[in-house]
């Protein structure tokens, strides 16, 4: 799998839905025709947040493993979204 684009990710001044990497470079938009304004800020600032939330739920895997042995459901189902989204580091 390709790495993705390495946050931080940041909301274009004035325009909350669209969303660029520290370069300026375009990560993604969040405007859907007919959506209202509130819902398209709120979908980019979950995406905004993507590296910071894969970054911590590999540390909460690599760290806190006898925790979520409690509860393996959880553990497999985070090792999965770590894989898909670039492997467990």
């Amino acid at each position: 799998m390709n790495q993705h684009t390495p946050g931080p990710w940041h909301p274009v001044p004035g325009t909350p839905i669209i969303l660029t990497d520290k370069d300026g470079s375009l990560i993604a938009s969040a405007a859907v025709k007919g959506m209202a304004v509130e819902e398209q800020r709120a979908n980019a600032t979950l995406i905004a947040a993507a590296p910071e939330m894969r970054a911590l739920l590999a540390w909460i895997v690599a760290h806190c493993e006898t925790p979520l042995a409690d509860d393996p459901e959880r553990l497999r189902a985070a090792v999965e979204l770590l894989t898909k989204t670039g492997g467990v580091s």
